[in-house]
């Protein structure tokens, strides 16, 4: 994106410009934008990097609606991923496998099952197994 300054009589106004490739066609495609006034140099500062920021936020919910996450977000996770060390992982499983049992994993079935199959036999509805 560019900002340029375009004079109308003794008036100055502020303009954003940003081209792009389309594809079949020569010369790129060109949009511009009114900023606003041009003021003194913080202002305009200010009023661009407001239209910059509006412009990404529309950028960011167009990747997220076609892509399914932002670019920034995409990096993030890729980033997380690169982190992980598939030699460090199978150590760490390698020295929990030898040690016999999980942390956290219990030895038996889980109470919760057992119980929900002996709770439809009892109520008479056939159960995993029955017809």
């Amino acid at each position: 994106m560019r900002i340029y300054l375009k004079r109308r009589g003794k008036r100055v106004y502020l303009y954003g410009q940003e081209s792009y490739r389309v594809p079949g066609r020569k010369s790129p495609k060109t949009r511009s934008w009114y900023i606003g006034p041009a003021e003194d140099a913080q202002e305009r500062e200010d009023r661009a990097l407001a239209v910059a920021e509006r412009r990404a936020s529309k950028i960011d919910e167009w990747q997220r609606k076609e892509l399914g996450e932002t670019a920034q977000e995409r990096r993030d996770r890729e980033a997380e991923e690169a982190r992980f060390n598939p030699a460090k992982f199978l150590e760490e499983t390698r020295s929990v496998s030898k040690s016999g049992s999980e942390p956290g994993r219990a030895q038996e079935k889980s109470p919760a099952l057992s119980g929900a199959s002996e709770a439809n036999d009892v109520a008479g509805e056939p159960g995993v197994g029955q017809t």
